[in-house]
């Protein structure tokens, strides 16, 4: 439960499409952001709409689901617990699922991101660095290895490029980004390193340093677990801008990762900063941030919306998890449901309050 914290993986880094991409307006212009107000209720900005239980079965079971829509209103669920791929649709019917533990083929030690191209076809990456893909039926095409440990998240960025997340392997500082040719399998560009901080705080860093990525035409914008700003970047590496997260309540680390600390001093270090965990980017430019505190070692899951240009929209405290938005202009939100004992049952809801 605790490492949950550190290895926290989007649930749901959604790619948008080429459609989506079409018809919205060029990357945000960075600038400094409106002055944030204090957080809100849940039910002043969202209206809840549906609930969605997942279809399960002796093979199926949702334990740490990670989730991406495909385009089609569908939903790409990766389980690092169960090392599973599953293909729902939005009434939580099983259309299909792969994948299992092992180091075959088409094994996963812990899957860490699956994606659906614009062919149709699945990519699926684990956390070790392999990097699989499967036809729409779910037949495996091929693999490949990346050179990236731990390789955390992945988008879409277009039919020939992906975004990949994690340490490069055997280079100190690493890059934290890194573009992944489909056609050549194999990393043509890497950049986004660690943002400053003091040196003592080096290990928190390496330990906590999740990193989320989103794509929209040609601006990726980044995620880091222990930063509280959005890195803009353009596809040739280059930092195009910061915007700042408008939050009252985001902490930053202060205090080095203990050394030789027994699990109550260990707690009670996690439990004194926040941690970025998820990136989603809307249809009309906005950003949502999903971040956590700990208590005890259970997350405690915070959301903040912001425009394009980083102004404040809202800060909602104590939300359920936040698992994927949909891409339409008025998007739907799934959270994993609050009366739900396992992340099997999801909530609906959408933007603006009763």
């Amino acid at each position: 439960m605790l490492m949950s914290r550190f290895f926290a993986f989007p649930a749901t880094a959604f790619v948008f499409g080429c459609a989506v991409l079409a018809c919205t307006d060029s990357a945000p212009t960075p600038r400094t952001p409106s002055r944030s107000s204090a957080p809100v209720p849940i039910d002043a900005v969202l209206t809840w709409t549906d609930s969605v239980p997942l279809e399960e079965n002796d093979a199926v079971i949702n334990v740490t689901p990670m989730v991406r829509s495909d385009g089609s209103g569908n939903f790409v669920v990766a389980d690092a617990g169960e090392s599973q791929v599953r293909l729902y649709r939005p009434d939580g019917t099983l259309v299909r699922y792969f994948g299992s533990k092992g180091s075959g083929p088409e094994e996963f030690q812990h899957v860490s991101s699956a994606l659906r191209l614009a062919s149709g076809d699945f990519l699926v990456t684990d956390m070790g660095g392999k990097v699989a893909r499967f036809d729409s039926t779910a037949r495996l095409l091929h693999t490949a290895q990346a050179p990236i440990g731990p390789l955390y998240s992945s988008t879409v960025i277009n039919d020939s490029l992906v975004a990949f997340t994690g340490r490069a392997r055997g280079q100190e500082p690493s890059a934290l980004v890194h573009l992944w040719n489909l056609r050549t399998d194999a990393v043509v560009r890497s950049f986004f390193l660690e943002p400053p901080h003091r040196e003592e705080l080096s290990g928190a860093y390496r330990f906590s340093g999740f990193t989320d990525v989103q794509a929209r035409g040609d601006t990726i914008a980044v995620l880091f677990g222990l930063s509280d700003t959005v890195y803009l970047y353009d596809l040739n590496g280059r930092e195009t801008g910061k915007l700042k997260i408008p939050s009252r309540t985001f902490r930053p680390v202060r205090e080095p990762m203990p050394q030789n600390a027994s699990m109550e001093e260990f707690v009670r270090w996690t439990e004194s900063f926040s941690a970025a965990s998820q990136l989603f980017w809307e249809a009309d430019g906005s950003f949502l941030v999903q971040y956590f505190d700990v208590e005890g070692q259970e997350p405690q899951w915070r959301l903040v919306r912001m425009g394009r240009n980083g102004d404040h929209r809202f800060e909602v405290l104590d939300t359920p998890k936040l698992l994927a938005i949909s891409r339409d202009a008025n998007p739907k939100l799934y959270f994993v449901h609050p009366n739900s004992p396992a992340p099997n049952v999801w909530a609906v809801a959408r933007m603006g309050g009763r």
